[in-house]
């Protein structure tokens, strides 16, 4: 499948910047050229409200952003926790956030996008352990969150290799339910990726990208 002319364009112009590719550098540096990625492209996706807040984590708070979708306002809502991907080494709440606002929106449920501890100052199962205190967290704060308990689902931008899928797999800290008709949706996410967001090959962050910087959390990482 063919990537729409924009994201095109975008990678294209990133290819013929002559910049070094991101597994030349260091995480530090690497994170940064992913913020500084994210920056070029404006986000005008309007939101009904965001909220930044903390949640007890293994080795410390973590920090999470809780997106309300314009159409929402102040009622209950179903809930989706949100990890960024990033080979678990990068990205951020603010790289990810126009993504959020943007399924937000058109999901109809509050996102509550989580940060992690990242590799390799923190190898894993830090990622891990980080998504699985978080998740259970959120499930048993749904309410305060103004969160339907019931209609409460676990996602993410890299399939199965983002810390909320090995959680859940690892875990099954609640079900994952089709909140329309009340189903179990399979834990492989492929209901939600054939009906929301086709796979396509190449992207941001590469096939190559995403083996040298996995392997900075775990050797055994490939994509």
């Amino acid at each position: 499948m063919q990537l729409c002319t924009n994201a095109r364009l975008l990678l294209d112009m990133v290819a013929a910047s002559g910049q070094p590719k991101l597994w030349e550098l260091t995480p530090p540096e690497a994170r940064q050229k992913v913020v500084e990625l994210t920056r070029m492209v404006e986000c005008e996706e309007a939101i009904g409200k965001i909220e930044d807040r903390t949640l007890p984590g293994p080795a410390g708070p973590l920090p999470y952003r809780v997106y309300t979708p314009l159409a929402v306002k102040d009622e209950p809502s179903g809930g989706v926790i949100f990890f960024h991907g990033g080979a678990w080494v990068l990205g951020n709440l603010d790289t990810h956030d126009c993504l959020c606002r943007i399924l937000a929106n058109e999901s109809g449920c509050r996102f509550v996008s989580v940060d992690y501890r990242l590799a390799p100052e923190h190898p894993f199962p830090a990622a891990v352990e980080d998504a699985c205190a978080a998740t259970a967290w959120i499930a048993a704060h749904a309410a305060e969150l103004a969160i339907d308990p019931n209609c409460l689902a676990v996602a993410g931008d890299l399939r199965r290799r983002y810390p909320g899928g090995c959680c859940v797999s690892k875990r099954e800290t609640f079900r994952v339910k089709d909140c329309t008709s009340g189903t179990t949706l399979p834990r492989d996410g492929d209901r939600c990726r054939h009906s929301v967001a086709p796979r396509v090959r190449g992207g941001i962050l590469p096939r190559r990208t995403l083996n040298e910087l996995g392997g900075r959390s775990l050797p055994a990482v490939r994509f």
